[in-house]
């Protein structure tokens, strides 16, 4: 019994080292525009697994020369300053489009602030259910391919690109009393949308 204690005591401490490893890491753009360089991120670590990525202070464009892995997105520069519109650009075409994977250990979540724009020209791979928060918009261009329930809560997903919603739903708006604010779901010119399940008997739902 004293053993097991002190197996038990271990493996605790082990999970709460690994609960604090992730963090917000902050997009500074020191040397250029690709997300691999270490020296674009504060204190020279790039985001991971679980992590943060903080971009509100890239400018035009940040640019994946490899799949990148972390927990969620976040783009909210300043409302009002002349810079509030941000690509996430893969270096090669579709459909060899790199990835940004929203890990499960993260939140899944892409926060778009007031007055910007984050456009992915990369994929968006939540590998379970996402959400879309912020009241700013956030572009689909190559492929947002959802495994889990995709959740627009605040301000617009515009879809430029190709929405892959395999057996699940897209959800768009909240149900009062949860916190939201008014959503928005856009489909442009070109864009597909496919759900692959027709037991489901809806693939477009219309609040929380």
């Amino acid at each position: 019994m004293k053993h097991t204690g002190i197996r038990l005591g271990v493996v605790l401490i082990v999970g709460a080292a690994c609960a604090v490893q992730a963090a917000t890491r902050i997009w500074q753009g020191s040397v250029d525009s690709a997300w691999a360089n270490s020296a674009n991120w504060e204190g020279g670590v790039k985001p991971g697994p679980d992590d943060v990525a903080e971009l509100s202070a890239a400018a035009g464009a940040v640019v994946l020369s490899e799949n990148v892995t972390v927990g969620d997105v976040h783009y909210a520069p300043v409302p009002g300053e002349v810079t509030n519109v941000l690509t996430v650009l893969s270096d090669t075409e579709a459909p060899a489009s790199k990835k940004v994977i929203l890990t499960t250990a993260g939140m899944r979540r892409v926060r778009v602030g007031t007055g910007a724009e984050l456009r992915m020209e990369a994929d968006l791979a939540p590998d379970g259910e996402m959400t879309k928060e912020g009241y700013g918009t956030l572009v689909v261009r190559r492929e947002l391919k959802t495994v889990g329930r995709c959740y627009v809560e605040q301000g617009r997903l515009v879809n430029e690109g190709a929405i892959d919603a395999t057996d699940t739903h897209l959800h768009v708006g909240t149900v009062e009393p949860d916190t939201g604010g008014p959503a928005e779901f856009v489909m442009r010119d070109g864009a597909t949308y496919a759900s692959y399940n027709s037991g489901l008997h809806a693939d477009l739902l219309w609040g929380g």
